[in-house]
């Protein structure tokens, strides 16, 4: 994406995210469908596209295109490591033409407690790939995981259930 001049992805001005809401509020038998489909592989029926729609305007959204790619190059390669810029430009930031893997293993001696859950409705969020990728690398007891039955990526945050299945234990483990 960065190489067609593209550097951000669903990242507006407000006035854009206004305009999208009202869209959405007024036609959402339009928007429906589409976030039904870029967001839902498992479909829950749990998210409550009212207050999606309504709080639109207000949710800051996008990311960077290098956060994407970096996302495809984890997917692609299965492994955990820095940025890819490509061979000559790894060489100049790396000092090889690969970019090197991250140390995960430092995470068990800084002992920081983290909450963490997973689903098995969640395309990013996959039980396997958690426990295979990052939960073996966070010392047990500083490790609170909380698996949620059918709840996919956007229902963390837009659920009508949310409060009472994560946020409550959530603010329980900061308490």
């Amino acid at each position: 994406m960065e190489k067609i001049s593209v550097k951000n992805l669903f990242v507006f001005d407000n006035f854009m995210y206004e305009l999208i809401s009202n869209f959405c509020k007024k036609l959402s038998f339009i928007c429906k469908p589409i976030v039904r489909y870029f967001t839902e592989d498992f479909p829950t029926n749990r998210i409550d596209f009212d207050k999606l729609f309504d709080n639109f305007a207000y949710t800051p959204g996008g990311t960077s295109a290098r956060n994407v790619n970096h996302w495809i190059q984890f997917y692609t390669t299965k492994e955990f490591t820095q940025f890819d810029h490509g061979y000559e430009m790894n060489y100049v930031k790396y000092g090889h033409t690969t970019p090197p893997a991250y140390d995960l293993t430092k995470f068990k001696k800084y002992k920081v407690k983290s909450f963490m859950t997973t689903s098995d409705s969640d395309p990013f969020s996959k039980i396997d790939d958690c426990f295979e990728h990052l939960f073996k690398y966070i010392s047990d007891p500083h490790l609170e995981i909380k698996h949620l039955k059918n709840y996919n990526h956007l229902d963390y945050l837009w659920s009508s259930d949310a409060v009472k299945d994560i946020y409550r234990d959530i603010v329980e483990f900061l308490r």
